[in-house]
């Protein structure tokens, strides 16, 4: 009966009547969400605003952050290329007032929200970019609001194309960014 309590604490402590070689550690592999997705080349001539339409898709929010994904389809009858981002993001008031919200893409953000560009769209296929903001700045802390009707996204060389917010208010009181263009990296 005393051997059973001394038996016990040996498999406990991993003591065996052998050793084991000390065997080879294996260099972990990151997991899949870490690893790099080698970009796409640009395939077809760059799209223009005229061969997209756009809608909203999903809303992220959480600490004080508002990101909201904006889906641009090719409408048009030939592939084309999106590279790079918009080239701006112009709010536009309730009463038509155009306003500059931000010049260009904030590079290697788009991989954060798991899109992967530049996209090639075959005619249907669709692109995304993240518009960015918070809740957090002075300005909003305080109670201000900067209220927008509809988001022009501005498409390199071309137009815009025109993005409506349902029930038809964007607040970007503490100002805009977007990323570059992307589709999911997750199949």
């Amino acid at each position: 009966m005393a051997a059973l309590p001394a038996l016990a604490a040996a498999v406990l402590a991993g003591c065996s009547g052998h050793h084991a070689a000390p065997q080879a550690r294996k260099t972990a592999r990151p997991p899949a969400g870490n690893e790099t997705i080698q970009p796409p080349p640009a395939t077809y001539m760059s799209c223009a605003a005229a061969d997209l339409t756009g809608r909203l898709g999903v809303i992220r929010r959480g600490t004080g952050r508002y990101a909201r994904n904006v889906i641009l389809t090719n409408n048009s009858q030939r592939p084309c290329t999106l590279a790079g981002g918009p080239s701006e993001i112009t709010g536009v008031r309730r009463n038509g007032r155009r306003v500059r919200l931000v010049t260009g893409a904030t590079p290697g953000v788009s991989v954060d929200y798991g899109l992967v560009g530049p996209t090639n769209l075959r005619p249907g296929q669709s692109a995304q970019v993240v518009i960015q903001t918070t809740t957090m700045c002075k300005k909003a802390i305080a109670g201000r609001v900067d209220i927008f009707v509809t988001l022009d996204i501005g498409i390199a060389h071309s137009a815009e194309v025109r993005i409506g917010f349902p029930p038809g208010l964007y607040d970007a009181v503490c100002g805009v960014s977007v990323t570059t263009y992307g589709i999911s990296k997750h199949k």
